[in-house]
């Protein structure tokens, strides 16, 4: 079994995993912006109305209807597109890559410990590509913007990186270095 292929399988993964994690943190900070701008817009819409019964005034009545027409086209924009679906689908996708990646580290382990026999080995790395198969079937696909996000996390931000104290902290004082 080649152990280098399977680390690097690993580090694939690992990658993926932070891709759609920050697929899903671009997706939400798009609705947040949508959310606001629709709350923002809807007040609009309202003084509109209300200023619009008070004073008659020729540009007040007319863009204050383009701006409820203006209003009810970003509500079904927002309807249509639904970023916060999207910011889910990425979600539950990187939770899953999440437990896969758990499971390729556990088989790495293994591999290194002389747990497993060869045919083991082959037999949880096919059942590990076959469950990412499946995870990458149902996936929404990310795009390069959430890969250089990912890649500046793991790379410069080291996110996925933790020194030996840090580790030691979570653990109990039996299993400290």
């Amino acid at each position: 079994m080649d152990f280098d292929n399977l680390k690097e399988a690993y580090g694939r993964l690992v990658y993926t995993h932070k891709t759609y994690e920050k697929a899903a943190d671009m997706e939400d900070y798009k609705q947040r912006i949508v959310l606001w701008t629709n709350l923002f817009l809807i007040i609009l819409s309202a003084l509109g109305i209300v200023i619009t019964g008070y004073i008659s005034n020729t540009l007040i009545s007319f863009v204050s209807p383009l701006i409820t027409v203006f209003t009810f086209g970003f509500v079904t924009y927002q309807l249509t597109f639904r970023p916060d679906e999207r910011a889910r689908s990425y979600r539950v996708t990187a939770r899953d890559l999440r437990d896969l990646r758990d499971r390729y580290i556990n088989l790495l382990i293994d591999i290194k410990s002389n747990r497993l026999s060869d045919n083991q080995i082959v037999d949880r790395r096919d059942h590990l590509g076959e469950a990412l198969a499946i995870i990458y079937k149902y996936a929404l696909p990310t795009n390069a913007k959430a890969y250089k996000k990912a890649q500046k996390a793991l790379q410069i931000d080291e996110e996925f990186s933790f020194s030996d104290n840090e580790v030691d902290v979570f653990l109990p004082k039996n299993l400290r270095d």
